[in-house]
């Protein structure tokens, strides 16, 4: 009865609507970044969760494929060592209704802007309140500006 009642509520939440997010991780040490990432886009709402694109040196082609993906409603976690270009793109150019959320982990760089970002440890303790914070964004209307709770995120 149990693992029925489990099977039911995981059918529903397929069908659940969740409002499309760009979430943004930035971060100095690749392989933290990474790895971070790669937990974090699993948490995100509705499963199998966010597809994960990689901005590199030449961050035009992850913009192009994060916009594209995003206009059909799938979550995206884009990753890498984000620049205030990345951060005029994604204040500027999302598509309507698509919400914003980005994480930096550790030291965040001084030509960012810290109204914009929220710092993150790499730690469990920190992805466990990305993806709270996350899942608490995803759950709410994208018009509504309200922040997410953000206890361990400083």
């Amino acid at each position: 009865m149990i693992r029925t009642r489990r099977h039911i509520e995981a059918a529903v939440g397929f069908l659940k609507h969740y409002p499309p997010i760009l979430i943004m991780l930035g971060g100095s040490d690749d392989l933290a970044r990474t790895e971070t990432a790669a937990r974090l886009a699993a948490l995100v709402p509705p499963a199998p969760g966010a597809q994960v694109l990689s901005a590199g040196a030449a961050n035009a082609a992850a913009w192009r494929e994060a916009i594209a993906v995003l206009s059909v409603g799938v979550p995206v976690l884009l990753h890498g060592q984000l620049s205030d270009r990345d951060q005029r793109n994604a204040t500027t150019a999302l598509p309507s209704g698509v919400s914003l959320l980005p994480f930096w982990l550790d030291s965040l760089p001084p030509d960012l802007d810290p109204r914009i970002w929220r710092i993150a440890e790499a730690a469990p303790c920190g992805l466990a309140a990305m993806a709270a914070a996350v899942q608490s964004w995803s759950g709410r209307q994208a018009s509504q500006a309200a922040r997410p709770d953000m206890e361990g995120v400083r």
